[in-house]
């Protein structure tokens, strides 16, 4: 095996040793994060002059409204626990960057992912139509994906060749 192999295979042990471990430890705070998702994601809905409620079930918060009409849960996959799991997983496998950059990417990005889910998640509610649940779930599914992948590909490569090499 060459070292450009050698490397790629560290990079995937590395992911998989931080991602994994990540997702089940975030686990634990499944409710903090889903209550401050709701939150902030209300506040941008009433922004947006549609009057929305938080209430809590089985530990996770649920984000209404009567016009146009929506109940949603803010599971995990709302608040970002993939997202989260998937970026300190991919930051720090990257071992060419100092450890201590690694943990600044990590911290810097759970912020800017901390902010941007609640985003994705009013715009999903915003356009929640009852007259086509389907087409909002559509849409709803679409930003999910987005957010996992353009926007944790955006932050990395951001990171890995601008932040990181700061001293």
């Amino acid at each position: 095996m060459n070292g450009k192999a050698k490397d790629a295979v560290l990079f995937i042990v590395l992911f998989l040793l931080v991602a994994v471990p990540a997702y089940f430890v975030l686990g634990f705070f499944a409710e903090p994060f889903s209550s401050m998702a709701a939150y902030s994601s209300r506040v941008m809905l009433n922004a947006a002059g549609i009057s929305a409620s938080i209430t809590f079930e089985n530990g996770l918060a649920h984000l209404r409204s009567s016009s146009p009409g929506f109940d949603a849960e803010i599971g995990d996959l709302c608040w970002g626990r993939v997202e989260l799991a998937v970026l300190a997983g991919i930051i720090m496998a990257s071992a060419d960057r100092r450890m201590g950059m690694r943990i600044k990417g990590v911290l810097l990005g759970f912020a800017a992912l901390l902010v941007f889910n609640p985003i994705r998640i009013a715009i999903s509610l915003a356009a929640y139509s009852p007259q086509n649940p389907q087409a909002s779930a559509l849409l709803h599914d679409f930003l999910f994906r987005i957010t996992l992948i353009v926007v944790l590909v955006t932050y990395y490569a951001v990171w890995y060749y601008w932040l990181s090499k700061r001293r």
